[in-house]
């Protein structure tokens, strides 16, 4: 893009009446500012013209780590750390900054690796012939075209149960075929696949590496230890030809074969607010995002639990903690690892979405954390139906106005010496007590006549805490609340934050139900439940201090918004 003063500039007889009546001298001077406006936009108009020379790949194998390449070793081996394509091979793969005025290359099927093998995080693929492999832009694997798989490491046999291998994520079975021990009936041997096996473009192979001896402690809550015997999965893409270098892996559900570009996330949408005190290193939820959090079975039965949360708590901490490093001043190849694995996490949910998956429903505190992923993936791609979502999402069936309660506007405010317009829907939402007694709404009733404590427990323990940082994280990026779509959820956040509890109202359950509310389950605060699982980190406050700092701050406007202002600058 060129821009041309002399075109663009207004010759003075042109200009409207206003401005030929202007004093000689502040005319010259208003003059002179549009001038300096258009320079400035030659100068950016220079960004979006990338000759072919620059968007060229650098020449693997010279030695010199050139455009586009993450590693230049001098030659064209593969095996040696550095690839035939100049990449990183093995699990440090880093993640790099690609965007859209300077998108890289898609290589030639030809300058793909030939490779035998490929090992990722504990697993290893053997194929009948040398085959073309290349790497989604977080670093998971495909093969470009049909491959015959004659071995996987570790070995899964019909008979040790161990360290299964999926063809494809059915999206509502409910059932895994990981390993033998997953508990609640929900293992299936029939889900398995063994080597020799044909991978075929469209198909994804999900392979797992199981827990040896006892089951491994929980993400973000290490004092207990998880249900799930699966410690790992990788996942082995097959496409029809090479792919972009900044393309994310498709959804690991049946029949998804969307590819997005990570050069489309609009990188300029995420804050850059000042760091609180206490703020986690980037590379601690980098780790827990890096490999598959493949998530279709509820309960969290069968979850890698290497680096995945085993419960919907822990799932929403890990959500909360993520967005909000995200919306800190890092520069921007700092947060693009983080950015890439979370958008590549809302992509893997939406496609079991987009294949019929019922959601993740409100069951204590199981259904938190996988609505934020989709919507942020959507609002960072700009893709109307993941921002659009509508499946069952635990924090929206457990948040509902006072009217809401059946039946329905029957009821206006809570019992509590200060009413409340919006409450808690219940173990398991609005129809609740038509799954058993007491699982529904409560609030709007006195706890006289509550028909027992299972609501107000896991009100307190085990959902609204986890959901502060969510929360806060959407109303800072641009669009996302908007997108959220479901206002009771952040008007009960408010009032978790803001409405500490009131002594009486605590003295009154008491009395009416027996029931004694722990310190670490007070209103106000999100964080004590991570000490007392065990999360003894310094940074375990964080998400109260950015709700201190940031929850009564406007979200900055996107980006391209603050151009409206100049007109008034210039008129100054």
């Amino acid at each position: 893009m060129r821009v041309s003063i002399r075109r663009m500039a207004m010759n003075e007889e042109k200009l409207n009446s206003p401005m030929r009546q202007m004093p000689p001298k502040l005319r010259k001077a208003f003059r002179s500012k549009i001038v300096s406006l258009l320079l400035f936009l030659s100068g950016m108009g220079s960004a979006f013209s990338i000759s072919s020379t620059e968007a060229a790949l650098g020449t693997c194998g010279n030695g010199v780590v050139d455009k586009f390449e993450q590693c230049d070793d001098g030659n064209l081996n593969n095996g040696d750390g550095c690839s035939s394509l100049c990449q990183m091979e093995g699990d440090d793969f880093p993640v790099m900054v690609y965007t859209a005025n300077d998108p890289p290359p898609t290589p030639a099927l030809e300058e793909l690796p030939l490779l035998t093998k490929i090992t990722q995080h504990g697993i290893t693929w053997t194929f009948a012939s040398p085959v073309r492999v290349g790497r989604f832009v977080n670093g998971d694997y495909y093969v470009a075209g049909e491959c015959t798989i004659v071995d996987i490491q570790p070995f899964p046999t019909k008979t040790n149960g161990r360290h299964g291998s999926v063809l494809n994520i059915q999206p509502n079975t409910q059932r895994s075929g990981f390993d033998s021990r997953i508990q609640a009936g929900r293992y299936d041997p029939s889900l398995r696949v063994y080597p020799p096996m044909k991978l075929t473009p469209g198909n994804k192979l999900i392979s797992s590496r199981s827990a040896e001896g006892s089951n491994l402690p929980c993400v973000m809550r290490p004092n207990d230890t998880s249900e799930s015997p699966v410690a790992s999965i990788s996942i082995l893409t097959g496409v029809d030809a090479a792919q972009d270098l900044d393309a994310f892996r498709p959804s690991y559900a049946q029949g998804s074969t969307e590819i997005y570009l990570s050069r489309n996330l609009r990188r300029q949408l995420l804050p850059k607010l000042a760091p609180v005190q206490n703020v986690p290193p980037l590379s601690e939820f980098e780790g827990y995002f890096k490999r598959p959090w493949v998530d279709s079975v509820f309960f969290n039965f069968d979850v890698p639990a290497e680096y995945m949360a085993s419960y919907g708590r822990e799932n929403g901490y890990v959500m909360s903690f993520s967005s909000l490093l995200l919306t800190l001043n890092f520069p921007q190849e700092e947060k693009d690892p983080l950015l890439v694995y979370l958008t590549q996490y809302g992509i893997d949910l939406y496609g079991l979405v987009e294949q019929g998956h019922t959601g993740w429903q409100a069951h204590g505190g199981h259904g938190s954390g996988r609505k934020f992923p989709i919507v942020f993936a959507g609002v960072m791609l700009n893709e109307g139906k993941m921002k659009s979502v509508r499946v069952n999402f635990g924090e929206d069936m457990q948040t509902i106005w006072v009217s809401e309660t059946l039946p329905a506007a029957t009821y206006t405010r809570s019992w509590h010496t200060q009413p409340e317009t919006v409450v808690y829907g219940g173990h398991v939402g609005i129809n609740g007590e038509s799954v058993n007694p007491g699982w529904g709404p409560y609030e709007h009733l006195a706890p006289s006549v509550w028909k027992n404590t299972l609501g107000e427990s896991y009100r307190r323990c085990c959902t609204s805490v986890s959901w502060v940082g969510e929360a806060l994280a959407a109303r800072l990026i641009p669009e996302m609340q908007e997108a959220w779509n479901h206002p009771q959820f952040f008007e009960y956040v408010n009032r978790w934050m803001l409405s500490p509890d009131d002594p009486q109202d605590l003295e009154t359950v008491r009395t009416a139900t027996g029931m004694v509310i722990d310190v670490d389950f007070m209103q106000g605060q999100s964080w004590k439940i991570l000490s007392g699982g065990g999360y003894h980190k310094p940074h375990r406050t964080f998400v109260d201090e950015m709700w201190a700092a940031y929850r009564n701050t406007p979200p900055p406007p996107p980006p391209g918004k603050a151009m409206l202002w100049i007109p008034l600058l210039l008129g100054e």
